[in-house]
């Protein structure tokens, strides 16, 4: 008898609670779809918040600014790295709410990104914006989320090897 006697029993715990159930096809596109898309939205919108105040404090005008934002081959490789850095997230979410089948996941979030990211530049995109960032991000896009895959995939070994030994 242990000496405590309202002390649990001890057993060995094999891995956390969950760990093997499925998540939802839906569900798993649509959380991750938010996080791309969401996180690309505030991401960018802080990022050109921040830019804007760095330089309105160095003493640009308006129209400077604005400029800047349209012209800068800087702003626009920021801009397109958050949005990519947002869709490996997204995919990476979609993959492990899924549990299964990571990479097919991951690729059809990079699929819906690509999509959605179409729509937007044809719907709210003025003509200057530069083609070029279009070209690489369509170019991207499915890569990037991937990449979130893989790293849901290498996870799942890492817990799966900790969870034998």
């Amino acid at each position: 008898m242990p000496e405590n006697p309202y002390q649990p029993p001890e057993a060995p715990v094999v891995g956390t609670p969950g760990d093997d159930r499925f998540g939802s096809p839906v569900k798993a596109i649509l959380i991750g779809l938010v996080v791309d898309i969401g996180g690309s939205i505030v991401g960018g919108t802080i990022l050109a918040i921040a830019w804007g105040i760095l330089l309105g404090a160095g003493g640009a005008s308006g129209d400077q600014i604005d400029g800047f934002f349209r012209e800068s081959h800087t702003f626009q490789w920021v801009s397109l790295c958050t949005g990519l850095g947002f869709t490996g997230l997204g995919a990476y979410v979609a993959a492990r709410i899924a549990n299964r089948a990571e990479y097919r996941f991951a690729l059809m979030l990079g699929l819906c990104s690509l999509a959605s990211s179409e729509l937007m530049i044809r719907l709210f995109a003025s003509s200057d914006y530069p083609e070029w960032t279009r070209l690489v991000g369509t170019v991207l896009v499915l890569p990037v989320a991937f990449v979130g895959g893989h790293f849901r995939v290498l996870e799942k070994e890492h817990r799966s090897r900790l969870s034998q030994s």
